[in-house]
């Protein structure tokens, strides 16, 4: 069970980056690209784009 809280929470951070840095606005407008920000994501947190969409989209 407890691998479970721990995965949950793992998701729970990828999710809060994600929000965090879709609202970086600059003249009003997102400053960051969805694409450049799953990519980033996927940089940090050592995993694929793909497992970082299916995260952020809550598939899995």
């Amino acid at each position: 069970m407890a691998a479970k809280n721990t995965t949950n929470q793992f998701y729970d951070t990828i999710r809060k980056e994600h929000e965090r840095l879709t609202n970086v606005k600059e003249y009003g407008v997102q400053k960051f690209s969805d694409e450049w920000i799953r990519h980033k994501l996927a940089s940090a947190f050592f995993r694929e784009v793909k497992t970082i969409e299916d995260i952020i989209f809550q598939r899995v």
